[in-house]
Formats: structure tokens, sequence, C-alpha cells
């Protein structure tokens, strides 16, 4: 939030640097699961430093969000993924 605005389009975004401290100490290919991906913070860190993820997001417009987030910092990677939206 600044100035009572959320810039960042989730609620409780953390910085790249969290995942990317706990990603250091994975060999490269690990695969990381992330039960609430949220903006996808985690799996886009993954994706950059060689890992493999898998991000579970109940809210579709913060899977939305993530995905946009990821292909707008790593076009290069573009793997056209779809989120998966599961109905209770």
């Amino acid at each position: 939030m600044v100035r009572g605005k959320n810039i960042y389009g989730h609620t409780a975004p953390f910085p790249e640097a969290l995942p990317s401290i706990l990603t250091s100490f994975l060999p490269k290919g690990s695969l990381i699961l992330d039960p609430f991906a949220g903006s996808l913070t985690t799996g886009r860190v993954a994706e950059r430093e060689g890992h493999r993820s898998v991000n579970i997001e109940l809210s579709e417009e913060y899977c939305e969000l993530g995905l946009e987030k990821r292909n707008n910092t790593q076009p290069a990677l573009q793997l056209n993924l779809e989120p998966v939206i599961v109905l209770r």
C-alpha cells in the first residue's frame, strides 16, 4: 500500500529476496511447492533461478495477476500457462 493505494494488486506481497534466499539452498531443478501462491512471487523466483514449481492459489484474480506479472517480467520464458480453476 502506497498512500492508501494498492500498487501491487495483491494485499500481502512480499519481496522476491525472501524466496530467493530459500531457493539458494536448493540444487538447481528442485521442485518447489507454494500452496498459497498469491501473485506467484515464489514461482517467478523459482523459474528464474532454474527450479520447477507448483503454485496453488484459491483466488482466480491473484492467479491471473501472477501469470501477468510472470509474463511481463520473464518474456523469454513464456510458456502460455493457464490458471487451473477448481470450483468447490
